[in-house]
């Protein structure tokens, strides 16, 4: 190959100038030989089904958005080659109420998503320092992966052209890049299109959850404190018994018996319900983001910010699939190599991920 680029004047520069570059191209690929172009065709088909791997292996759009918002680097590393594609595209404009993912029932606004902070089998692991350095470790190696998936598609793209735009030498390279901005886009649209967002964080307790900003949920993971008691001082302001509406009832002499029991026992059955909604099942410290839009159907509101990030999503499907089938100069050798590193780096990406 290099024999046949040196004899067509492949290395002056200009020769890949807008108009020059296709008869540089039909100069290559006349003087190729037939088991090379065989190649090259295979290795073309093998590319085109890259980008279809990396669906299938990505996470959703909105496990992104929320990834982003609790881990905004493993969320680059995840979505940097995929973005996992809807089940259908713009269902969610339906003038019916469709069924939608985290949507509470009669809440349509309000969308409610919870993190159960994943720790190990072992308590000496969960908290202090042996918690932070196995996080910093498991995030090291997610960042490594997706630099190396980085490398190697930088690596390829320099190697090869693209037949629409031969004169283009990073459209291959534009694909990783538009995943990164399409997250960019999606946290910019969440913050413009929010009417409110409240991040709790319960212990295993139910009762009395810590209100966090967002860079305290970013560091929370690698700082879980250690579930407790309350402290002495707390606990000597909390009332011993249920909640100061049900002290007062017990307390309040002038009120007959049976109303003071009706009144204490609707206070206790309304903080059980809070408790029990919120808290139910979990055995690990939990957090829980409640993002609320300002409309139901409006352009503010939960239809439309996910069809615009699937949209988005779909188009730079389309742009890789289109560029990954018009490439030439890559064999089938160079092709098989490309998918396996991107194909096995961001399991590990995902993998490691879910884990940890």
């Amino acid at each position: 190959m290099r024999a046949v680029s040196d004899y067509c004047h492949g290395w002056n520069q200009t020769n890949f100038k807008a108009g020059l570059c296709p008869a540089l191209l039909r100069c290559v690929l006349d003087n190729v030989a037939s088991d090379i172009s065989a190649g090259m065709q295979s290795g073309g088909n093998i590319a085109s089904l890259v980008p279809t791997i990396t669906a299938l292996l990505g996470a959703p759009p909105l496990d992104l958005v929320q990834m982003a918002i609790v881990s905004p680097h493993r969320a680059l590393a995840t979505c940097c080659f995929s973005i996992g594609l809807p089940s259908g595209l713009f269902r969610q404009l339906k003038p019916l109420l469709p069924r939608l993912g985290d949507r509470i029932e009669h809440e349509a606004k309000l969308r409610e998503w919870v993190f159960q902070l994943p720790t190990s089998s072992s308590d000496k692991w969960q908290y202090g320092w042996r918690n932070t350095l196995i996080r910093s470790f498991v995030d090291a190696i997610i960042l490594l992966l997706a630099a190396l998936m980085l490398w190697y598609s930088w690596t390829v793209n320099i190697k090869i052209m693209i037949t629409w735009r031969c004169e283009y030498g990073l459209l291959l390279f534009l694909w990783p890049m538009s995943c990164i901005a399409w997250l960019l886009v999606a946290m910019l649209l969440l913050h413009l299109m929010k009417q409110d967002m409240q991040i709790l964080y319960f212990d295993t307790s139910p009762t009395n959850p810590k209100a966090l900003n967002v860079l305290q949920l970013m560091v929370l993971p690698y700082r879980l404190p250690r579930p407790s008691a309350l402290p002495r001082a707390e606990a000597q302001r909390l009332p011993k018994q249920g909640s100061s509406e049900e002290s007062k009832a017990v307390t309040d002499t002038n009120q007959p018996s049976s109303e003071r029991t009706t009144v204490t026992s609707a206070a206790r059955n309304e903080q059980t319900t809070k408790a029990t909604t919120t808290f139910s099942g979990y055995t690990s410290p939990t957090v829980v983001i409640r993002i609320r839009m300002p409309h139901d159907f409006g352009i503010r509101s939960w239809r439309w910010y996910e069809a615009i990030l699937e949209a988005l999503a779909v188009g730079i499907y389309l742009y890789a699939t289109f560029v990954l089938t018009s490439v030439l100069f890559m064999s089938g050798e160079m092709a098989l190599d490309f998918a396996c590193v991107v194909t096995l780096c961001l399991s590990g990406v995902r993998i490691l991920g879910t884990l940890f």
